[in-house]
């Protein structure tokens, strides 16, 4: 309690405690001399020996009290400190770039959580910032991404089904990412309407039987000069 009365009394030691709480950047009142704030400090040890000496003026609960508001109008202003407008401007660049980055983000989580691919493009035992590194310099290759196709068609084929909503936007996203690497032109996917007839030089079909196309399994790819470079994969 003879530290709170002391704080309570002494407008120098507030401010001392008020420079090392802050900081540097206060605007208020400093000690910047390190021999006066050691002075200050010899000179509050007197004068807590002096206080344990007589008597006190005020009540203990209303010394406490007025010790404790001292105390505790230093810390709300090191806590405005910390929330005023100049921290937000710093905080919303980092938030803008992390908007930016949550596609390829959510992207690398998919692969991770794809055995196959995770072991096709990434290494174990990396951090997530290396991870999505590799992940986008990998998918800035071309073949790569016509390496994905044909991993997603075999699957299809082997389990007789149409890609799952996370394999098509694994597909989709490489596309996009890929695409970064462009200036005018585009890699794009070919998606055709069910119900049109099968056409062996735009489809390839994944049934053995069949002329109108019933199902696109897995979309089909055509390369930044308009060549369609993989047939989709449709059901007839």
């Amino acid at each position: 309690m003879d530290f709170l009365i002391l704080v309570e009394r002494d407008p120098k030691l507030q401010a001392l405690l008020r420079q090392v709480v802050l900081g540097g950047d206060n605007q208020g009142s400093t000690i910047d001399n390190p021999e006066e704030a050691e002075k200050v400090a010899c000179d509050s040890i007197n004068q807590v020996a002096e206080i344990d000496q007589v008597e006190p003026v005020l009540q203990p609960n209303e010394v406490e009290n007025d010790a404790y508001e001292a105390v505790s109008e230093i810390a709300l202003e090191a806590e405005h400190n910390l929330d005023t407008p100049e921290s937000a401007v710093v905080a919303a660049p980092q938030k803008i770039l992390l908007n930016e980055l949550q596609p390829a983000l959510e992207l690398l989580a998919q692969v991770q959580q794809d055995a196959e691919l995770a072991d096709l493009w990434l290494h174990h035992n990396e951090s997530e910032g290396q991870a999505l590194l590799r992940l986008v310099a990998t998918l800035s290759q071309w073949d790569q991404v016509l390496e994905l196709w044909d991993r997603l068609a075999s699957r299809c084929k082997a389990d007789q089904r149409p890609v799952t909503q996370v394999e098509n936007n694994i597909l989709d996203s490489s596309l996009t990412f890929y695409n970064l690497t462009l200036r005018s032109r585009r890699a794009e996917l070919s998606c055709p309407e069910p119900d049109i007839a099968f056409d062996h030089q735009l489809h390839s079909r994944a049934t053995p039987k069949g002329e109108q196309i019933s199902e696109v399994w897995l979309p089909g790819i055509f390369n930044a000069a308009g060549k369609l470079q993989k047939k989709p994969l449709v059901r007839t």
